[in-house]
């Protein structure tokens, strides 16, 4: 096959040497130069024709050239001649490694070597053939010269080969004589290619650039593997750059370092060669196009070679030189990774910018490994305490928990002060997180006493750790006139918290959240959110947090999106939407591992055991109580949430005292945090509950009006005047469920709603309005059923299935939806104003419906008439 390769385009050359034996063969002596591009055939061209001369009877004399050898004196002419003249083995064991044509004896020594051949040639034609000659020794090639003029009438046909170099002394001898030519040698073209490939060969052409040596390698690949790359390919490349001139595997080299985009000016100062000769011999070899390797796999090839040393020198030397002409910090950091070494003090910034860009991108764990490298250069202390503050806040996007793995060494860079003021704060915050509080509050001391503290840092505290708070601490004079967003969204929270809920809260809040990154990693975000919906304004929270959700998705910011769903899990939950506040809740548990919700644990969890409770799922909620949760978070905003869900439960399952203790705790937390906000936790209708349960009705009473004082409006006063209506007589009691359920459908909690419509079903009945208590029971009925709260479905009907089938198959579309409304407790005239027909066209509908599901009247209509409109 190889001989195919080579045979293929070569036909002109082969009968240029055929002639030029023939003149030797008469007498007439002959030197033939084959030169070319490295890979071309210029060694296997010399066998076949050797092989053609033998045939002839001519005797063939080889020689190979290698870079080993080119300080053996002689070593050429040695491996030519069957043995050395004598004049000549006398010059080389005196240490001679220069011929110097005035010296008579080196001359008469040139003039041995030449005689010797010449005797040879007397015997028979003689064909003489030395390849590679760029490697041979300077005393060979003076022999060989100092042949070469005196072969006119030897039988000596003298084949020379060598790669494309620039030209030389020596070719100016050489090419002076009359009897001697020059035979090219270049890569075949794309025709030639097809001829030795078939349906291959453009691929095989194009990866080649022709090279003949490349090109069998390919084919021998395709052979044994289906592709053009492989173990041949490899060997064949680096085989053609280690043959080729010197520095072309240098260049090579520095060439897969810096990658394709380079110019040359670079690759000249990191290699050192001439770049421009030497990307052309690599061009004209078929190795490169247009700079760059022609094979994809050939950069790789070369670096797979390279010693590890050599390629981390190399790559620290092309980041050293990125840097000093002012590159993009990505492309020096490539190299920097790449160099995998210690690293000086320059390389830290440079590291830390390709960080920041990485994050733009939302790569965070490429970020991490610039960060990771940072710390480890040989930068100043507090250089790299800074550094490792950013990689943990970098870590926390992802894991909490893989944070806190920098905890001790920035512990001690903040007790020797090294660390800067919103550092500390950072480190403040993450061991808040974990519920390490003697350590937090060593660092908040630490802070306080430098004075470099913001307010907005104290104003946090206030709302989240408020047992941490300074006395005095800016929650009297909120205020949101500032352009730090996690300063204003954590203003308005306050405002909220402390029952100051000012329209300007609510607008701030939609302001931060319009403003918003979708792949920042603070949490100012869900502060903005919170705001809202501890505001009540839910339904506005609920969108804004679903577009939050869905531009964060696919980021890499779990921590971001546990704490979205978290929050959109509560937002469901005070909607009365059970199952998805159930689902939301998962996830956001699912997201981060429980150590890695730290003392946050008791937000994401009270939402799903408050969901399992209202939903019945009375052992799925055992469970999640018995969950260990740290001892710190009931010093936190998340664990008032948690002590909320834990007395609902307690109130589900009986435990009326334990439920009543909660709800207490509850009180003396926020009311001693001054974040005594009834739309915050409703604690004291939870208290009144528990009362009322245990027959106390003048305390449930005293609860359920101190929270109507402290609410004009929203979700807890509806709850507030439900339970008030428990503590009152008939009369009174319907015009307080009257009021709450129309606050509890304007603020949007359906679970609340249903509570409150059943109430109200029953004063309705024990005032004798069985019609109308019977409408409002099936409404409620309907109303629980869509927040899955099954057991408040079994409390209004214990009769009904939630479940059951509705075969509503016989009614048309419009008698559906009049049927649907009907069952809910609509009027006429309500259904007729909703559906935009007359009344009479109502009661039609309603009169087809009674016949054909064979009921009497409204109050016979199946309550699951809605769903299956």
């Amino acid at each position: 096959m190889r001989n195919c390769v080579t045979l293929i385009g070569r036909a002109d050359q082969l009968a240029q040497l055929d002639r030029m034996l023939a003149d030797s063969l008469s007498g007439n002596g002959r030197v033939a130069l084959v030169s070319g591009p490295v890979g071309c055939g210029k060694t296997e061209l010399i066998h076949i024709f050797a092989e053609i001369a033998s045939k002839a009877g001519v005797r063939f004399l080889k020689a190979t050239c290698a870079p080993a050898e080119r300080l053996l004196p002689f070593g050429v002419i040695g491996q030519l001649l069957p043995s050395a003249p004598g004049r000549m083995a006398r010059l080389v064991a005196s240490g001679l490694s220069v011929i110097d044509p005035r010296v008579p004896e080196h001359v008469m020594m040139l003039n041995d070597v030449c005689h010797a051949f010449t005797d040879l040639a007397a015997e028979g034609p003689l064909l003489v053939g030395v390849d590679d000659l760029q490697h041979a020794d300077a005393p060979s090639l003076d022999c060989l010269l100092f042949l070469a003029r005196r072969i006119g009438t030897a039988r000596i046909l003298l084949v020379l080969s060598e790669n494309d170099r620039p030209r030389s002394p020596f070719h100016g001898e050489l090419l002076r004589e009359r009897h001697c030519r020059r035979v090219r040698l270049g890569t075949l073209t794309r025709r030639e290619i097809g001829v030795l490939s078939g349906a291959l060969g453009e691929d095989l052409h194009r990866l080649s650039g022709g090279n003949p040596l490349l090109a069998h390698a390919l084919l021998e690949d395709h052979a044994a593997t289906g592709g053009l790359t492989g173990p041949a390919f490899r060997e064949v490349l680096l085989a053609c750059l280690q043959r080729a001139d010197p520095g072309v595997a240098a260049l090579a080299a520095g060439l897969a370092v810096l990658g394709e985009d380079t110019s040359p000016a670079l690759l000249g100062r990191l290699t050192g060669v001439d770049v421009p000769y030497l990307l052309r011999g690599m061009e004209n070899a078929g190795l490169l196009c247009d700079g760059w390797f022609r094979h994809p796999a050939a950069a790789s090839v070369i670096r797979d070679d390279l010693p590890q040393r050599d390629l981390g020198e190399l790559h620290l030397r092309a980041a050293r030189l990125l840097h000093d002409q002012g590159a993009p910090a990505v492309d020096v950091a490539r190299h920097l990774a790449a160099a995998d070494r210690p690293l000086a003090a320059w390389a830290a910034p440079v590291l830390h910018d390709a960080a920041e860009h990485a994050l733009r991108e939302g790569d965070v764990d490429e970020a991490v490994r610039h960060l990771e490298r940072a710390v480890r250069t040989g930068a100043d202390d507090r250089r790299r305490a800074a550094t490792r503050s950013r990689l943990a806040r970098v870590e926390w996007r992802t894991s909490p928990a893989t944070a806190a793995r920098h905890f001790p060494a920035l512990l001690t860079a903040s007790r020797e002060g090294l660390l800067g003021c919103w550092d500390n704060v950072s480190l403040l915050r993450q061991l808040l997180w974990h519920g390490r509080l003697d350590e937090a509050e060593e660092a908040l001391e630490r802070v306080r006493a430098s004075g470099s503290l913001p307010r907005t840092v104290e104003l946090w505290l206030a709302t989240c750790y408020p047992r941490l708070a300074e006395d005095g601490c800016p929650l009297d004079t909120p205020s949101t006139l500032t352009a730090d967003p996690w300063a204003r969204a954590t203003t308005a929270l306050a405002q909220v918290l402390t029952g100051r809920c000012s329209g300007e809260a609510v607008v701030t809040a939609e302001q931060i959240l319009q403003g918003a990154r979708a792949n920042g990693v603070s949490d100012y975000r869900v502060a903005a959110l919170l705001a809202l919906v501890y505001a009540d304004h839910l339904d506005t929270a609920a969108t804004w947090c679903d577009r939050l959700l869905a531009a964060a998705s696919g980021r890499r910011a779990e921590t971001l999106l546990a704490l979205l769903a978290g929050t959109r899990a509560e937002i469901s939950l005070r909607q009365g939407d059970l199952r998805d506040a159930a689902q939301r809740a998962d996830t956001a548990l699912g997201l981060l591992a429980h150590q890695g919700w730290g003392t946050n644990l008791g937000f994401p969890l009270s939402c799903a055991l408050q969901a399992a409770t209202l939903s019945g799922r009375l052992d799925d909620a055992a469970r999640l109580v018995e969950l260990p949760v740290p001892e710190a978070m009931f010093e936190t905003r998340a664990g008032v949430h948690y002590l909320y869900a834990r007395g609902q439960h307690h109130l589900a399952t009986g435990r009326h005292h334990a439920a009543l203790a909660d709800f207490l705790v509850i009180g003396e937390l926020v009311t001693s945090w001054r974040l005594d906000a009834p739309a915050f936790v409703p604690w004291r209708t939870g208290a009144a509950e528990a009362w009322l349960r245990q027959c106390s009705p003048e305390r449930a009473r005293f609860l359920a009006e101190e929270q109507l004082s402290l609410t004009p409006d929203g979700r807890a006063r509806g709850i507030a005047l439900r339970i008030l209506a428990a503590c009152e007589e008939p009369p009174r009691r319907l015009a307080l469920l009257a009021e709450a359920t129309e606050v509890l459908e304007r603020c949007g909690d359906r679970y609340e709603l249903a509570k409150a419509l059943g109430e109200l079903s029953r004063a309705q009945h024990a005032l004798g309005d069985q019609r109308r208590a019977r409408m409002v029971l099936r409404r409620a009925w309907h109303v629980a059923r869509e927040c899955d709260a099954l057991p408040l479905c079994r409390e209004l009907l214990p009769d009904e299935h939630p479940h059951s089938p509705c075969h509503t198959d016989a009614l048309s579309g419009a008698e559906r939806r009049v049927a649907a409304l009907a069952a809910t407790g609509h009027t006429n005239r309500e259904i007729a104003d909703k559906l935009f027909i007359t009344p009479s066209t109502v009661e039609q509908h309603l009169t087809r419906v009674y016949r054909k599901l064979n009921v009497k009247d409204r109050t016979d209509l199946p309550t699951d008439m809605a769903s299956s409109a």
